[in-house]
């Protein structure tokens, strides 16, 4: 049987992991920061002491090629385009009249968005409508005083 080790590298990367985990948990350290550090971070450790595993060398170039897949690519697209439309204001009616429906029921307002989501689902991936609806979802709780968590995990 053949048991599987764990390299330094692997130790590195899950400890800068944790590490990014607990920045992106801080409100006075940017998420852009944190990222583009554990980027650079990676860059700098794997092109010094490379990674040499059954395939042979995981080179820098080789490493970073993941960040080229399609679907990553894809869902930063529609995050980017998420941010916009909270930024520009083009989905308050939404959550006005959302947060308007949870002054009256949360119960119902809730149903009603799932139901919405669910309609919608049928016809778009289902990508873009959490992209779309996760900020809408945080600033009804917000609105409300409760916890976006419990908002977005009923």
């Amino acid at each position: 049987m053949h048991t599987l080790t764990l390299s330094w590298h692997g130790v590195f990367v899950i400890v800068l992991l944790v590490a990014a985990l607990v920045l992106y948990s801080r409100p006075r350290v940017p998420i852009e920061t944190t990222s583009l550090g554990v980027l650079l971070t990676l860059l700098l450790v794997f092109a010094l002491w490379p990674y040499h595993g059954a395939h042979g060398k995981l080179s820098p170039m080789v490493f970073y090629r993941g960040f080229a897949n399609g679907a990553l690519v894809a869902i930063v697209s529609l995050m980017i385009a998420g941010q916009a439309l909270v930024r520009t204001g083009a989905l308050a009616p939404l959550t006005r009249v959302l947060s308007r429906l949870w002054k009256l029921s949360p119960v119902f307002t809730l149903l009603l968005v799932l139901a919405l989501t669910a309609a919608l689902s049928a016809f778009v991936n289902d990508t873009p409508i959490v992209v779309l609806l996760i900020p809408v979802l945080t600033r009804m709780a917000r609105d409300s005083g409760r916890s976006p968590s419990k908002m977005l995990m009923p």
